[in-house]
């Protein structure tokens, strides 16, 4: 991910690297899955790597949506580049539920 470099989110990984989340879906309990990753946060702050990162999130959540290579905004994400830091998550412990196995 990236973050603005000022931003609480940085700062709190500056402060301490453990960090966690948590994706859950489903409406009832029988239907619920979910996954929880554990790990350790680094922070990336060399601008040629930051944009890396920029570059793979558009292309994995804006490119599908509006079908526009990234030559286009391009200018765009190197510019957002050098105002933030990328932060990436070394997976250390991962647990994961589906309660939908269960036969409901």
């Amino acid at each position: 991910m990236w973050a603005y470099a000022k931003s609480q989110k940085v700062r709190n990984v500056e402060r301490d690297a453990r960090c966690a989340f948590m994706v859950e879906e489903g409406t009832t309990y029988a239907n619920l899955r979910g996954i929880l990753v554990r790990g350790e946060a680094r922070l990336v702050e060399d601008v040629d790597d930051v944009y890396a990162i920029g570059v793979r999130l558009y292309e994995r959540y804006t490119l599908p949506a509006t079908d526009l290579a990234v030559q286009g905004p391009e200018v765009e994400i190197r510019r957002q580049a050098g105002k933030r830091k990328g932060i990436v998550l070394t997976l250390e412990r991962v647990a994961s539920w589906n309660h939908a196995k269960l036969g409901g």
